[in-house]
């Protein structure tokens, strides 16, 4: 196991891991969504090939309205 941030929260993952599978795992992800990695964005299409490591920061945004 590792620990990793998930939206400012620690969070205990399998490792090794890639950020498909945790997506895949993770519940309560909303229908749209946009993935950084260690403040940097990855492209759904990258998702397979972005490894994750101890110590990683991912955060899940949401697009929100607004006026």
């Amino acid at each position: 196991m590792i620990t990793i941030l998930v939206n400012g929260k620690p969070e205990q993952i399998p490792a090794p891991e890639n950020l498909q599978n945790f997506l895949q795992a993770w519940s309560g992800l909303p229908e749209h969504y946009a993935i950084a990695v260690n403040q940097q964005f990855v492209a759904k299409e990258n998702y397979p090939q972005q490894a994750i490591t101890a110590g990683d920061a991912i955060e899940i945004l949401v697009a929100m309205q607004g006026g």
